[in-house]
């Protein structure tokens, strides 16, 4: 497209208002927006003509992503009867050669109830698919590929992805390796909306967190930030440290650490809510038309909102034009 536009929502529409210095009462815009024609061609000038003079105007073009009729919230997709995919990618931290080997495991549980204590987590049974993925077998980053997890769905309720980190005494089986979980995404076999793969959950929205088999006793150093879960062991005292005791226990435990999801379910997705484009602002000079090119064919309805306002009061005026765009 070659308008250029800054992206706002009109919900952002009161930050710019207050940078107004007209006081008092404020009018309903008078606004009118026309067409010399309905029907055009992929690629051709669409000339929106307008009269009056209203501070603000936004533009919604009717295409994907900036589309009036879900300016308030995003559409909903049914994808309960579509299959699933998931994808993630893993890295060690040290060479293996110096570190333990085998430590993650990647499983799901249809029955885990969610609370964050590790003897729910044992409780609940859990099926392991790290087969199902590639895993990382060095310092660099390994994409999973994109499985199939149907049949994780099997059953009425929902499902959670859990990675585990086993490590054994560190003295007899040498030091644990970190690692690094990211990109977790789970996407639906249902047909792409708008040319885009419909996503369940992502790795911000799946809620990772850890659980530590001894929290008090032989906390791991694992956590989860906004970009990666980091798996890394809990501390352990070599023989010849002063504190070392032969008959403590938590001098060197095997200890297991998960990062456990939030339920995710295989039902409904609510896509992002549609933004419109600001075409021209309250300080700008009045427009007497905008220009519009549309690159796919299909019909369109165009929403240009007009804004009056003090910083006190706000009023609006919502215009609609249908478009045909057809090939050449």
């Amino acid at each position: 497209m070659k308008a250029k536009y800054l992206l706002i929502g009109i919900g952002f529409v009161g930050v710019l208002l207050s940078c107004s210095e007209r006081l008092g009462d404020v009018e309903q815009p008078e606004f009118t927006v026309s067409v010399d024609k309905t029907t055009f061609e992929v690629g051709e000038e669409v000339v929106f003509k307008f009269t009056g003079a209203p501070s603000i105007i936004s533009f919604y073009s009717g295409e994907p992503g900036n589309n009036y009729l879900y300016k308030d919230e995003g559409r909903l997709i049914q994808v309960a009867d579509a299959g699933a995919t998931m994808s993630f990618s893993t890295q060690m931290v040290s060479a293996p050669a110096n570190c333990q080997t085998n430590q993650l495991a990647v499983l799901y549980s249809t029955d885990y109830n969610g609370n964050d204590n590790y003897a729910d987590i044992v409780s609940a049974h859990w099926t392991d698919v790290s087969d199902q993925f590639t895993l990382a077998t060095g310092t660099s980053s390994v994409a999973s590929g994109e499985r199939d997890i149907t049949s994780y769905f099997s059953g009425k309720g929902p499902v959670y992805i859990g990675f585990r980190y086993t490590t054994k005494p560190q003295n007899a089986n040498k030091v644990a390796n970190p690692w690094y979980v990211t990109n977790f995404t789970v996407k639906s076999l249902v047909d792409p909306v708008d040319g885009a793969d419909i996503v369940i959950t992502d790795y911000i929205h799946a809620g990772f967190r850890i659980i530590d088999q001894y929290p008090e006793e032989a906390p791991s150093r694992s956590y989860v930030n906004s970009t990666r879960i980091t798996f890394s062991a809990n501390l352990y005292r070599l023989p010849t440290d002063s504190l070392y005791d032969e008959n403590d226990p938590w001098n060197d435990p095997e200890t297991v650490t998960w990062a456990i999801s939030k339920p995710i379910y295989k039902d409904t997705v609510r896509l992002a809510k549609d933004w419109a484009s600001a075409i021209k602002g309250i300080n700008a000079d009045e427009m007497e038309s905008y220009s519009y090119q549309y690159n796919t064919p299909g019909t369109y309805k165009a929403y240009f909102v007009a804004v009056n306002s003090t910083i006190d009061n706000v009023k609006y005026t919502v215009r609609e034009v249908e478009i045909t765009i057809v090939e050449p």
